[in-house]
């Protein structure tokens, strides 16, 4: 053999042996992933709630409660979290501080309000829900003032007032509400309204409210990406600038009988960022800025910026103009 040759073969081998390598690590990095996830998941104590549960009921996985709020209130004294197995239940949920409901499987835990004017989940401090569908209460999810909550995997339908409504907190990362991977949909007024807090919205649908897709109060810092606000009888999203720090990235706001995006002043300065937002068919404006105090147009320059977005077929057009309503 030539030594070109040689030298050939050396490098494809030594190639060769890195690239196992590199698999091999890749690999071995995928599998602690999921293997410190599923322990994760092993090492949590929880108790345990069973729509067919009869007899003897203490919360264990061999002997669960048929309610879930008994099973919280035993977390919450216990320290530990809530696993719900597939069905139907009725009742109104209070979930304490620190605690975690857990469905068994998405769209096979639901939970119906049994009294239609309370909401069907009450959130406090810390807590998180996941794979819940929450449907028929006066909200689908109330989340108390001051408080922390994470909303992962959840439908929530068909409520007479707002899907998620959220009361005012410090605009600070340890009070955010994070919604990730959720449908809200049917709602009687807003998919989501917040007062003023911090909040970080990801890969979510809200469609088919009766009123805004989302609303936020001012003075809010607000996280969007790849999210669709899509048929809803107000706006698809309203945000006011004043004093707020709003970034929507990847989203689409589409077929909204008023605009797709309402921005809102009421005097003063704050910053409105979008990356990559689709306006389409919206019955209005694909973007309507909407003046309720003066608001001059290098106010608007410095506190509304953007880049990459798409638009057509909206009805009165993309932009509107400076509309006055003082």
């Amino acid at each position: 053999m030539s030594k070109v040759n040689k030298a050939k073969a050396f490098f494809q081998k030594n190639w060769q042996r890195k690239l196992l390598v590199v698999m091999g690590t890749i690999g071995a990095i995928i599998f602690l992933v999921n293997f410190f996830s599923f322990s994760t998941l092993l090492a949590k104590e929880f108790v345990y709630v069973d729509d067919d549960a009869s007899g003897k009921m203490d919360g264990s996985e061999d002997y669960p409660f048929n309610k879930i709020q008994d099973a919280i209130n035993l977390a919450s004294d216990k320290k530990k979290d809530v696993f719900i197995k597939e069905g139907v239940y009725e009742e109104n949920l209070r979930l304490w501080e620190k605690i975690e409901l857990t469905g068994e499987k998405r769209g096979k835990v639901v939970i119906i309000a049994k009294d239609k004017d309370e909401p069907v989940i009450t959130m406090y401090n810390d807590s998180e829900i996941h794979k819940l569908t929450l449907m028929k209460g006066k909200y689908g999810v109330r989340v108390k003032g001051g408080s922390a909550v994470k909303i992962s995997k959840c439908d929530i339908i068909q409520n007479k007032e707002d899907g998620i409504k959220a009361h005012a907190a410090k605009v600070k990362e340890k009070y955010q509400l994070e919604i990730y991977d959720s449908y809200i949909s049917q709602n009687g007024k807003n998919g989501i309204y917040s007062e003023r807090r911090k909040i970080v919205l990801e890969d979510t649908l809200i469609e088919d409210n009766d009123k805004d897709g989302i609303e936020v109060d001012k003075g809010s810092q607000v996280y969007i990406k790849q999210s669709r606000f899509k048929s809803n009888d107000g706006d698809g999203g309203k945000f006011y600038i004043d004093q707020s720090n709003i970034t929507i990235k990847e989203s689409t706001f589409r077929d909204n009988k008023r605009e797709g995006l309402e921005i809102r002043a009421e005097g003063q300065n704050g910053s409105i960022y979008l990356e990559f937002v689709k306006f389409y068919n919206n019955k209005r404006w694909g973007i309507a800025k909407v003046e309720k105090a003066p608001f001059s147009e290098i106010n608007w320059r410095s506190s509304f910026s953007f880049q990459g977005l798409t638009f057509w077929e909206n009805k009165l057009g993309d932009f509107s103009y400076p509309i006055k309503i003082y």
